[in-house]
């Protein structure tokens, strides 16, 4: 058997006569373009290159030979049309315009980012990036390779747009997708019909992130590719890092106009047209039913959604999307939406227009009666919090505050308040804070991190917190009371102490779903400790020394995280404001496992305080307090987002297992919990 050269085929060369039976490929022959690295080359003394498979204005993707496990793979090699090129049959890549070095050696240095990026993702519905190295004077980035096609041609083939249930089932994947991808702080910009793979089974596959935003302070816009139709407005705009217009629903509007392509055959109108539509209150797009009467009307309005000229009226992130089109959102069409806000905006005026109310009589003086007591009183008020210093997570925290922010002026109550937010570095979040009490210069409201602090005599008191509307929908409503009745922080979630097993150094637990003592330890590591034991994290060492008697001096075993998912310790007693730390490490590949005691101690977390303590700011300061417990801002916080602590209200602590299937016995085990 002969295998072919170009696309590694294997066929019996005496039949075939030389020319492969799956290409044409023709021995000897060499690429079309010469500037193509020749069939045959060997990169990193291990992948032999075959044909081309796409080519762009920024790289060349190659078919290759992985001669280590016998395998075919994609590779991808930075070449810059117009600023590089390759003397034919040779494989160095040189500088063609020296002027332009510095642009190439930026370029070069990027693909090396994006596939380090890249590679650290879990989702089946994005690219796997193998390996990446530099060599013949630029960069390669190495992926696997996908017998798929792409959703454009994939289309062109079937020659008939998407059936709901494919449309929902694409749609689902890909945002499954991006939501791993924006959680990392990464925004892809370029999704379209050509840069989703589609397989026979239907699974798809997100590739080229060549113009992806790695990073928060990625400004640089100078490998992007605009695509007429996907992009929308705010990425015609420059970045501006103070209001930065550029987050997760930019890559939503891509989807949801490659969804609309799917759906009816017809590229939408370039968003730049849109917008002067929009001022002017029309849109030359129409809803995807109209085109295709087969399309739900769900469906429809969940596409138009995402593809809102108004960012504040898209999906805010990939996991809202997702509910909408498993029907777990109810989504109204973009118009419907815009009109009910104009409507509950316009009541705020109410009192201004009451002469002409009066023919309403007694219903018109009640409604602005009402809403006099609703809408709060013109005030200013700061609120800081802390940034961790881990990109992604910080970018997961600042996200979710943003939507916060814009949920609390979809509605009227702040119409008359001016909110600052600040997120400030955690290293120096302490000294900062500290710096304003010594100045008499507090933020309003702030994130209370360490309760000793000088900063914290500037906190009041918060017992009025307690009977507010969205504080009396918390679990263990008496605890929470009792907690901020004579104090200064008021939590917004809290943590559970669990047990963490690494299932790759215990390939042979028993599935237990909760631990009494030292029998069930031994029958979750398989009948013996063969590793060290234990990691004990956040205090928890008396906790854990009541549950496991036998072990003494819990405070000398005290281990950490990074020790166990670098399987040095079997086992993790910690809580569950380490598990995203845990999942991002070990997908997949630990069990989360609750103790068996009747009270379990638990301890509140993410905590805030205020330092108003008179007229309208207090007030204005309780009100965004308590509408942190809020099922909405809940839900934003801790279920969208991915922010460690579980939630205090009440609805949003239900549905947490239903977005994160670990917890369920977590949640269930909630009548045992107690707070000190």
């Amino acid at each position: 058997m002969k295998r072919c050269e170009k696309c590694f085929g294997e066929y019996d060369e005496s039949i075939a006569a030389g020319v492969c039976p799956f290409c044409g490929y023709i021995q000897g022959e060499q690429q079309d373009d010469p500037r193509y690295l020749p069939i045959g080359s060997i990169l990193h003394d291990r992948y032999i290159i075959g044909g081309v498979v796409g080519a762009g204005g920024f790289g060349i993707t190659y078919k290759a030979w992985d001669n280590k496990y016998n395998i075919c793979k994609a590779i991808k090699e930075y070449f810059q049309q117009g600023v590089v090129n390759r003397i034919p049959g040779d494989t160095d890549v040189f500088v063609a315009a020296p002027k332009r070095q510095a642009e190439f050696e930026y370029g070069k240095e990027r693909l090396i980012e994006e596939a380090r990026i890249v590679a650290k993702f879990q989702s089946p519905s994005i690219v796997r990036v193998d390996d990446f190295f530099e060599e013949n004077g630029t960069s390669y980035m190495v992926m696997e390779f996908l017998d798929y096609e792409t959703m454009e041609d994939f289309l062109i083939h079937q020659k008939r747009p998407l059936t709901e249930d494919e449309a929902v089932n694409i749609g689902v994947r890909l945002c499954e997708a991006l939501d791993e991808i924006h959680h990392a702080g990464v925004i892809h910009r370029d999704i379209s019909p050509d840069n989703i793979f589609v397989g026979k089974d239907g699974s798809v596959k997100i590739i080229d992130f060549g113009s992806a935003r790695l990073s928060k302070e990625d400004t640089d816009s100078r490998l992007i590719v605009l695509k007429p139709g996907y992009a929308p407005p705010e990425q015609y705009e420059k970045i501006d890092p103070e209001n930065d217009l550029q987050q997760a629903w930019t890559d939503i509007y891509a989807l949801g106009a490659t969804l609309y392509v799917a759906v009816t055959g017809k590229v939408p109108a370039e968003s730049t047209d849109r917008k002067s539509d929009f001022d002017a209150h029309t849109d030359r797009v129409c809803y995807p039913r109209e085109i295709n009467q087969n399309i739900p009307e769900y469906l429809s309005n969940t596409i138009m959604t995402a593809m809102a000229i108004n960012i504040h009226e898209r999906f805010q992130n990939a996991a809202q999307m997702k509910e909408a089109l498993l029907q777990k959102r109810e989504v109204l069409p973009v118009e419907a939406v815009r009109k009910k806000k104009k409507k509950r905006r316009a009541v705020g005026i109410a009192a201004g227009i009451a002469v002409v109310m009066l023919l309403a009589g007694v219903f018109a003086a009640n409604l602005v009666k009402n809403k006099k007591e609703v809408v709060l009183e013109p005030a200013t008020i700061s609120v800081w919090y802390s940034l961790s210093s881990d990109e992604s997570i910080a970018a997961e925290k600042e996200n979710a505050l943003q939507a916060i922010y814009d949920a609390l002026y979809d509605g009227d109550q702040f119409a008359n308040v001016e909110i600052v937010m600040r997120g400030i570095a955690e290293g120096s979040y302490r000294e900062e804070l500290n710096k304003a009490y010594a100045s008499g210069s507090m933020p309003t409201v702030f994130e209370s991190i360490q309760p000793d602090d000088e900063y914290m005599k500037a906190a009041q008191n918060l017992k009025e917190l307690a009977g507010m509307p969205d504080t009396e929908k918390c679990k263990f409503q008496t605890a929470f009371e009792n907690y901020i009745e004579n104090g200064t922080k008021m939590p917004t979630a809290f943590n559970v102490p669990v047990v963490y097993i690494n299932t790759e150094v215990v390939t042979d637990s028993a599935n237990l779903k909760s631990v009494a003592g030292m029998d069930d330890l031994l029958a979750l590591c398989g009948g013996e400790l063969k590793y060290k034991p234990m990691s004990v994290q956040n205090g928890l060492q008396s906790v854990y020394a009541e549950i496991f008697p036998e072990f003494s001096g819990f405070a000398s075993k005290m281990g950490t995280v990074k020790e166990f998912v670098e399987g040095k310790t079997a086992v993790c007693f910690g809580d569950t404001s380490v598990y995203f730390q845990i999942r991002d490490a070990l997908p997949g590949k630990f069990s989360m496992i609750t103790l068996d005691m009747r009270d379990i101690p638990c301890q509140y977390a993410n905590c805030w305080s205020m330092s108003a303590s008179e007229g309208a700011e207090k007030t204005a300061a309780e009100t965004f307090l308590a509408y942190l417990l809020s099922n909405n801002a809940q839900d934003i916080y801790y279920l969208q987002g991915g922010n460690p602590g579980l939630p205090m209200n009440a609805a949003a602590l239900e549905g947490y297992d239903d977005v994160r299937k670990q917890f369920e016995q977590v949640i269930a085990s909630c009548d045992a919990y107690t707070f000190q």
